[in-house]
């Protein structure tokens, strides 16, 4: 024994008593994760009608999901993930004018719990909803996404995004108004790597990502402060060909 030492072994009392740091956050990532899910799902009341959808989806956790083609025979297709305040019918519109003007087809998908979609939102059906996409790309299409596919995402639309391409290699990934992790959108000033891992971690999925990436962000976010554009650009700059789109 050491004699005098202040790291003596608690008793077992004590040891029960005093919860772990892993214990402490696991239960500060539980309590953000409520409030974060709180404010990252808000489903719009569908904005489109389920006879105009042109495609089902499937999703590995059960779920089916409405999607739209926009198929003009182009070289690069644009993989769309919308916000979380939006539904497929608010972007249809809008992703058919952007088609033509950057000639290129686009595949958008819903969300689980959105529009006509069936299951709930959450984080594990986001990116479940975002592989049931890119497999009928792949699978069905026969796209292959180094060459063909480019993965866009707008606000809650960077998580799926940046989830694929922490797995993939694209042709290209855009992430617009992106978050860095759920935790750093509620404590911008809190960079705790273990807090970042708990939900929305974007930053791990990527600093995994080897697929020329483009950041967009407005300097003067609310919602998702632009530190949140900085830390991604931190671990994606060695993939960041061009200048970030600081807005």
């Amino acid at each position: 024994a050491v004699r005098g030492s202040a790291w003596a072994a608690p008793s077992a009392a004590g040891a029960a008593a005093a919860p772990s740091a892993a214990a402490l956050s696991a239960a500060m990532g539980a309590m953000a994760a409520k409030h974060v899910n709180q404010m990252a799902f808000c489903p719009p009341n569908p904005t489109y009608r389920k006879e105009d959808v042109n495609m089902w989806l499937d999703t590995d956790r059960g779920n089916r999901i409405p999607a739209f083609h926009i198929r003009r025979g182009f070289p690069l297709t644009v993989l769309v993930s919308h916000a979380n305040a939006e539904d497929l019918g608010l972007v249809l519109q809008y992703w058919a004018y952007m088609s033509q003007q950057l000639q290129v087809d686009v595949f958008a998908y819903e969300y689980s719990g959105y529009g006509h979609a069936t299951g709930s939102p959450c984080e594990a059906n986001l990116y479940s909803d975002a592989r049931a996409a890119l497999k009928i790309l792949v699978d069905g299409f026969g796209l292959k996404p180094e060459r063909d596919i480019v993965v866009f995402g707008k606000s809650l639309g960077s998580c799926p995004t940046c989830y694929l391409a922490g797995k993939h290699a694209f042709r290209g990934v855009v992430v617009c108004s992106g978050l860095a992790s759920g935790a750093r959108v509620l404590f911008p000033e809190t960079r705790v790597w273990a807090l970042d891992a708990q939900f929305f971690n974007n930053l791990g999925s990527l600093a995994s990502c080897k697929s020329p990436t483009q950041l967009v962000h407005g300097d003067c976010d609310e919602t998702i402060p632009f530190s949140n554009a900085q830390d991604l650009y931190a671990v994606c700059r060695a993939h960041h060909p061009l200048p970030p789109g600081w807005i």
